[in-house]
């Protein structure tokens, strides 16, 4: 048990390592996350949801990492500026929220 906390750390870079988080620069981030809502975008044209008629696990997941990316200001621009984006954020907000 004492030697969990030494591994995980190193476990944990390497898996850093092989995703290649932190190598790429901002720029090259920013193309991806363009790229990214653009899919995420052409998904919800005609649609209210990405997968099926209601709100689904598919919305729930890409909505947590949106909601996450929105954290930087980077993020939060860019997430801004795809209208369907963010109505479609609005709606699974509201579709979750406590009343």
């Amino acid at each position: 048990r004492a030697v969990a906390p030494l591994l995980i750390p190193r476990a944990l870079r390497g898996t850093l390592d092989q995703q290649g988080i932190g190598k790429k620069t901002l720029e090259h981030v920013l193309r991806d996350l363009e790229r990214h809502l653009g899919a995420v975008d052409a998904m919800l044209d005609g649609r209210d949801w990405l997968v099926g008629d209601a709100i689904s696990i598919a919305d729930l997941s890409v909505f947590g990492q949106l909601f996450a990316i929105r954290g930087a200001v980077e993020g939060a621009d860019a997430i801004a500026r795809k209208a369907r984006i963010v109505s479609w954020m609005d709606r699974v907000d509201a579709a979750t929220s406590a009343s």
